[in-house]
């Protein structure tokens, strides 16, 4: 049975404070995952989900009437978008070593969790929120 786990992200700092929140659908969940099982699927989810939006950019090029006439007056047309995809194991081990550095926090029904072989108990009412700081200049 899927699971659907509520999820929302903060960044605090620079004067503002940025929020997301959404839900992901766990396939064959675990009743219990370690933080770093929690986010190593996040961060495999997110990239996966860039990676096809990425994917789906390189499929219809369009150029604004002011790309096209500076194209043609150029004598080539250049679609700027050429991001190359996200690997995901790369991006996990930057989330990790980022948790493990103290750029940002992560709570489970409003409480923290300190460890990344910290155990979570996964149920339908579980709401997790992740934190990240930005460090204040000189600070």
């Amino acid at each position: 049975m899927d699971l659907t786990i509520n999820i929302e992200t903060n960044v605090i700092g620079k004067n503002q404070q940025h929020e997301r929140c959404w839900e992901m659908i766990i396939v064959n969940p675990e009743i219990i995952l370690t933080l770093k099982d929690l986010v190593t699927e996040l961060v495999r989810e997110e990239v996966n989900t860039w990676n096809l939006s990425n994917q789906k950019r390189r499929l219809y090029p369009v150029l604004s009437f002011e790309e096209f006439e500076n194209g043609y007056l150029a004598g080539k047309f250049d679609f700027k978008e050429k991001r190359k995809d996200i690997e995901p194991e790369k991006e996990v081990i930057k989330a990790i070593e980022a948790f493990e550095n103290g750029s940002y926090y992560v709570f489970v029904n409003g409480e923290q969790i300190k460890a990344l072989n910290d155990e979570i108990i996964m149920n339908p009412n579980c709401h997790i929120v992740f934190i990240r700081v930005i460090p204040l200049v000189g600070g």
